[in-house]
């Protein structure tokens, strides 16, 4: 073997080195964002009680802002106010659907997007930006809301008063 093949080698294995470890960090992000939401969807299905209301239990995971987007924003515009690009933001196509995101250091940490029927749950929050610390201390109200749809069934879903 040559010196020129050596160095070939040892470069091409230091970058399949490198893209290992970036697939891992992608993979630990994606990782920690879908038990967020799963952490975050369990709470929003299983609180109906008036012991825990402040927001602090409901959304018990590391965040430092959230965003509550307008509906109808086109995703450029939600990148602008959030100071980065996220692939899954998408803009609502009706003003009962939910879309929120949770952030850390400037990178998502949970996304709840969809209609309330669907989800089981909404969050009614005012449009805006929050920080955890203002959210912490906030007070949360939940009811159950009943809804029929076009094939005669009900559907329930909970409904968060979220009180600022």
């Amino acid at each position: 073997m040559d010196i020129k093949s050596k160095k070939t080698k040892k470069i091409l294995i230091i970058l399949l080195i490198i893209c290992i470890f970036i697939a891992f960090e992608l993979k630990s992000e994606d990782i920690k964002l879908y038990n967020n939401i799963k952490k975050l969807e369990q709470n929003l299905e299983n609180r109906f009680n008036g012991e825990n209301i402040i927001c602090k239990d409901l959304f018990d995971f590391d965040y430092d802002k959230v965003y509550v987007f307008q509906p109808y924003l086109p995703k450029k515009e939600m990148e602008k106010e959030i100071g980065f690009k996220y692939w899954k933001l998408k803009e609502t196509v009706n003003e009962g659907m939910m879309n929120i995101l949770f952030v850390k250091d400037n990178n998502p940490v949970a996304y709840l997007y969809g209609y309330a029927e669907n989800l089981g749950y909404y969050i009614d929050i005012p449009i805006g930006e929050y920080n955890k610390s203002d959210l912490d201390k906030a007070k949360y109200s939940v009811k159950e809301i009943e809804i029929g749809n076009s094939y005669g069934v009900e559907k329930i879903y909970k409904e968060y008063l979220i009180n600022l």
